[in-house]
């Protein structure tokens, strides 16, 4: 009987030891769970913030800049009476016109944001010998000179304040120094005129240089309907 107790004590002591046992591992298992997963915390509290690499880090480009754009093409082609009725149409289909027209040359004046659309038509009327593009930034020009047109009307309007109390002598002066601010002034619109023209529009200037056709020798065919042909008035015509 005492065997019989001993036994069940000593399962129960068994039992007890398995229990607390796996009780602990599971305390020890979460420590480190709890463990692992702060020192991940702390790491990614030391990462650098990530960056979303869609968006641009680059300044937008300031609409209020000023450019002016010119494009010079030297062009090689059969025809250029054709090729310059064709390049003047189709300035005047994307909203541009020809500003200057000889026997060789064009120049036609587009909108900025259709320049590249009208330098590919060009460029299928024939040969492209050279292309140069020359942009100008006028934008301080434009600021300069609008800071002149103002101070220029100021003394103006001051000049007039003083025809009340002058005498003739004074009038005639004041006359002439205001005469000659009206044609400063006359002269700064003018070029500001000039230069917003030149923003407003992309110039392109196109020379052609006629493309000869070689003619055709003389020489024998073993069709006898083809030496009979003219061949040479043939190609002029094709």
């Amino acid at each position: 009987m005492k065997f019989h107790y001993f036994i069940l004590l000593m399962a129960l002591v068994f039992i007890s030891g398995s229990v607390f046992s796996k009780d602990q591992e599971n305390k020890n298992l979460k420590t480190e769970t709890d463990s692992v997963k702060k020192s991940e915390e702390d790491i990614n509290s030391l990462e650098t913030p990530k960056t979303d690499l869609t968006k641009s880090s680059t300044p937008k480009e300031d609409d209020t800049r000023k450019t002016a754009v010119r494009v010079s093409i030297i062009l090689k082609v059969l025809n250029p009476a054709d090729s310059q009725n064709n390049i003047k149409q189709n300035a005047l289909n994307i909203g541009g016109f020809a500003s200057y027209m000889s026997d060789n040359s064009i120049i036609i004046k587009i909108p900025p944001k259709k320049l590249n659309e009208a330098i590919s038509k060009i460029e299928l009327e024939g040969t492209v010998l050279t292309k140069n593009l020359n942009r100008q930034d006028i934008t301080m020009d434009i600021a300069q000179l609008n800071a002149s047109l103002v101070s220029k009307e100021e003394i103006l309007t001051k000049l007039r304040t003083f025809f009340d109390s002058a005498d003739l002598e004074s009038t005639l002066d004041i006359e002439q120094n205001m005469f000659q601010i009206v044609n400063e002034i006359e002269n700064i619109k003018g070029q500001l005129r000039l230069l917003k023209d030149q923003s407003d529009w992309n110039v392109i200037d196109i020379s052609f240089q006629f493309r000869e056709r070689e003619s055709v020798n003389n020489m024998t065919s073993p069709f006898t309907w083809l030496n009979s042909a003219n061949v040479t008035d043939f190609l002029e015509n094709f």
